[in-house]
C-alpha cells in the first residue's frame, strides 16, 4: 500500500483524509527516511515541530547525532538557554529515530525528577501511536508494543525506551542481554541545584557513578541543560578533555552600541514615571537601526533582541546571564551582595557641589583587557557630602576618539585632571589627548596612573565604598548603567572596565583631596 492509500484508509473523515493527502502530495517522492540527516527527518516525520527555522544549537544536536550512529561511544555536551527547543531534537526526535530504525537498543533519557522524564517519554509515546507518517514507514515498530509505561517503552521491534530521574539506581539495567546503547541528559538539574552545593555534588556523583557507568562500552551519551551554576554538570562536562562541549547564548554577539541600551534601560526601569515603558519603546524604535548593528540572536524567530532585552532588565543581569547567556553568574560566585547595589538612594539626577572632579580612562588595550572590552571614560567627584558621584562613557572606539571623548568630559564637568594608565599602549592616549588639547589652545592637565596590582585587587578597593552605600550614580547616563552592571556582575562577568576606571578615579582623587598618593 502506498502513502496516499495508507493516510486515506487510516483517514476518518473527508477533512482529515484531504489534509493528509495534501501533506503526501507536499512531501512529493517521498525520500527513503534512513538516508536523512536529523533535521530532514524531523521536518518529514515531525512537521508540527518545525514550523520555525532551526538555530544553532539545533544544527549542532542533530550533527552529533547524525555522527554518533556510526562512529561510537561518543560524549556531547550543551549547555545553552531555556525554551530553545532542545529536547525536540535531543529527547524526542534523535530518541525516536534511532529506537524505530534499531540503531538504539536500549535508550535513557534522565531529567532532575521522574516526573519530568516522564514528561520527556510522553511526546515518543504519542507519536508511536498516533504518528501516521510514522507509521506508515515504520510499520514493524510502531504502535503500541509489549510494554507500554508511563516510564519505559519495550517498542514492536524490541527497542526500549526509559526514563528516569537523578539518583535513581541503575544496577542492572538491560533490555534482555543488552545494556543502555544511548543515554541523554536532559536537564538534570534545575534551580534549587543554584542554592545547595551539597545537591550539586549528589547529582554529580550520581551522574559519574550510576548513570555513566549503565551504558554499554558502545554507549552515546548526550547532556543539554541550562548553566545554572559554575559547578553544575553540563558546565564541568564541557572541560572535560574526552566530551565535546558546546555552549550557546540567546544573544550571540551583543549589540555594538550598548550605551543606547543602558539609556533605554534607565528609562524603562525608571519606577518613578508611569509611562516608562512607552517612552522605552519610544527611544528604541527612533533609535533602532544604531542599536541591532553588531547583534546576533539565537533564535530569531522565537525571542526577538528587543524582548530578551526587556527580560534582561526587568529581571535582572545576573538572572539573564545565567537564564540565557550560559554565563553562570551566581550569588556564591559575586563579589558583592545584591543588597549593595538596591534602593533609589545611590542614584543622582544632577551634579552637585563637588570639592574635587577627575576623569579617569581605561582605554582597554592592555594585558589585562580582554576582546571586545569597552573603553571606559568615568568621572568621580567627591561632593560636599562625603559621597562619591559617579558617571562614565562606556564605549568601542580607537584612541583618537577616546582622547576627544575624554576632553569632551572634561570640559562639561570642569574636571581638575585627566588619568590615565602609565603602561605601554595607554600612554599613547595621554600623549593624544595633550596633543589635541594643545590644538584646541586648552590646558588640561594628564596624569599616568601606574597599576599597583592586579586588575581583580584593584577593582575589590570599590568594595568599601558599595557596602558603606557611599556611591552615588549617575542616573539615565548612557554608560553608568554598564558600569554599575559590571560592579554587580565582577569577577565572573562578561567585562570589568568600568569598575577599573572606576578604580582609578577614586585613587586620583584621593591624591588630589591630600587623603593618598595615586
Amino acid at each position: 500500500m502506498n502513502l496516499t492509500a495508507w493516510v486515506d484508509a487510516r483517514s476518518k473523515s473527508s477533512a482529515a483524509k484531504l489534509a493528509g493527502r495534501k501533506r503526501v502530495a507536499e512531501m512529493g517522492q517521498l525520500p527513503d527516511p534512513r538516508t536523512l540527516g536529523l533535521l530532514d527527518w524531523t521536518r518529514l516525520i515531525l512537521p508540527k515541530y518545525t514550523t520555525l527555522d532551526f538555530n544553532d544549537l539545533h544544527r549542532q544536536i542533530a550533527a552529533d547525532s547524525d555522527a554518533a550512529r556510526t562512529q561510537r561511544g561518543g560524549r556531547f555536551a550543551y549547555a545553552g538557554p531555556r525554551d530553545t527547543g532542545k529536547s525536540v531534537l535531543l529527547s524526542l526526535a534523535g530518541v525516536l529515530r534511532d529506537a524505530v530504525e534499531g540503531v538504539e537498543e536500549y535508550t535513557l533519557i534522565a531529567s532532575e525528577t521522574a516526573d519530568l522524564a516522564e514528561k520527556l517519554l510522553y511526546p515518543i509515546r504519542e507519536e508511536l501511536e498516533t504518528n501516521e507518517i510514522l507509521a506508515a514507514l515504520y510499520p514493524h515498530a510502531t504502535g503500541p508494543g509489549p510494554v507500554w509505561q508511563q516510564d519505559k517503552l519495550r517498542l514492536r521491534n524490541g527497542a526500549v525506551i526509559e526514563s528516569l530521574g537523578t539518583g535513581k539506581s541503575l544496577r542492572g539495567s538491560r533490555n534482555r542481554d543488552k545494556r543502555p546503547t544511548k543515554i541523554i541528559g536532559d536537564d538534570i538539574q534545575g534551580d534549587k541545584h543554584l542554592w545547595s552545593p551539597r545537591l550539586r555534588q549528589r547529582t554529580e556523583t550520581w551522574f559519574n557513578g550510576e548513570l555513566m557507568k549503565a551504558g554499554d562500552p558502545r554507549c552515546n551519551v548526550f547532556v543539554a541543560g541550562n548553566a545554572i551554576h559554575r559547578d553544575c554538570v553540563v558546565c564541568r562536562l564541557e572541560k572535560r578533555p574526552n566530551w565535546q562541549g558546546h555552549t550557546f547564548r540567546s544573544i550571540s554577539a551583543w549589540p555594538d552600541a550598548m550605551d543606547l541600551w543602558g539609556e533605554w534601560e534607565s528609562i524603562l526601569t525608571d519606577g518613578a514615571d508611569p509611562e516608562r515603558e512607552a517612552k522605552a519603546l519610544a527611544f528604541y524604535e527612533a533609535n533602532r537601526e544604531a542599536m541591532h548593528k553588531g547583534a546576533e540572536v539565537l533564535w530569531p524567530d522565537r525571542v526577538s533582541l528587543y524582548a530578551l532585552m526587556v527580560e534582561r532588565a526587568s529581571e535582572g543581569h545576573l538572572a539573564f546571564e545565567r537564564e540565557r547567556q550560559a554565563n553562570p553568574i551566581s550569588v556564591d560566585s559575586v563579589e558583592w551582595p545584591e543588597s549593595v547595589f538596591e534602593g533609589d538612594d545611590i542614584w543622582f539626577e544632577e551634579w552637585p557641589m563637588t570639592v574635587c572632579r577627575v576623569v579617569a580612562i581605561d582605554p582597554s588595550t592592555g594585558r589585562d583587557a580582554k576582546r571586545g572590552d569597552f573603553s571606559a571614560i568615568v568621572t568621580v567627584g567627591l561632593g560636599e557630602d562625603g559621597n562619591v558621584y559617579v558617571d562614565a562613557d562606556l564605549a568601542r572606539r580607537p584612541i583618537d576618539k577616546i582622547a576627544a571623548d575624554a576632553i569632551t568630559q572634561q570640559q562639561a564637568v570642569m574636571a581638575n585632571m585627566i588619568g590615565t594608565e602609565d603602561v605601554a599602549f595607554q600612554t599613547w592616549v595621554a600623549s593624544e589627548i595633550d596633543r589635541q588639547s594643545k590644538a584646541m589652545k586648552i590646558l588640561i592637565p594628564v596624569v599616568g596612573i601606574k597599576p599597583d596590582a592586579s586588575k581583580g585587587i584593584r577593582i575589590r578597593r570599590c568594595g568599601p565604598y558599595l557596602s558603606q552605600r557611599r556611591f552615588r550614580f549617575k542616573r539615565h547616563s548612557k554608560g553608568t548603567r554598564l558600569l554599575f552592571d559590571q560592579l554587580r556582575e565582577f569577577p565572573g562577568g562578561e567585562h570589568d572596565d568600568g569598575p577599573d576606571a572606576l578604580e582609578m578615579g577614586i585613587r586620583l582623587l584621593l591624591a588630589q583631596t591630600g587623603l593618598a598618593q595615586a
